[in-house]
């Protein structure tokens, strides 16, 4: 009779689930960065803005830069 038959069984299957697992982890991170993930073109817009009577102060005590707009 053999001993530790069933050994060499256990490792197969070990590695066989350790394997589908991995190709199941891939399979949906491959999913996810081809839809989820996916980049966008954005679009920007730049709209102009004027500012009349713009005071700008600094206090170097206290590292502050304050903008008044009247």
């Amino acid at each position: 009779m053999k001993q530790g038959g069933g050994y060499g069984h256990r490792k197969r299957n070990i590695c066989l689930c350790l394997f589908a697992t991995i190709v199941v982890i891939v399979l949906i991170i491959v999913i996810l960065a081809l839809t989820v993930f996916k980049a966008k073109r954005a679009v920007t817009t730049i709209n102009s803005v004027s500012l009349k009577d713009l005071d700008v102060s600094l206090d170097r005590a206290r590292v502050r830069v304050n903008l008044n707009i009247k």
